[in-house]
């Protein structure tokens, strides 16, 4: 928190977390034909759905991000303090994203779900860390 790029990094991961969020979503969607993809111009798609859909996906987060970050700034200095709340409504989502993907034979989606759970809480013990020292055990 105390670097001078900390707000650039939460923005960069948090456009990250909304693509791989499309990444899994997209083959679940597709397979209980909630949404169909045409076909495009670009040869590459995943699971039919073209990467510019991926490209607004993260375009969007940002735009959003970018507009409601002035009223996230803390105005009263204060310790900081953890919300889980965020982290555990993420978690139960990919849980049942890849629980789905997994019924449905779709391994590469329940892998990125799967990483989708552990990464940011591992984000989280490590954020936890306190400067030169062990992890909290």
């Amino acid at each position: 928190r105390g670097s001078r790029n900390f707000g650039y990094l939460i923005i960069v991961i948090s456009i990250l977390l909304v693509i791989v969020f499309s990444l899994v979503l997209e083959p679940f969607a597709r397979e209980r034909q909630l949404w169909a993809w045409g076909r495009t111009k670009l040869p590459v798609a995943w699971y039919s759905a073209p990467l510019t859909n991926f490209l607004g996906w993260g375009l969007t987060a940002l735009l959003m991000l970018l507009f409601t970050a002035p009223f996230f700034l803390i105005k009263k200095p204060q310790p900081p303090r953890t919300d889980h709340l965020p982290l555990l409504v993420w978690c139960v989502l990919h849980f049942c994203l890849a629980t789905a993907a997994a019924v449905q034979g779709q391994w590469l989606p329940a892998g990125i779900s799967a990483l989708a759970l552990i990464i940011p809480a591992g984000a989280n013990r490590w954020s936890r860390r306190p400067e030169n020292g062990p992890p909290p055990v």
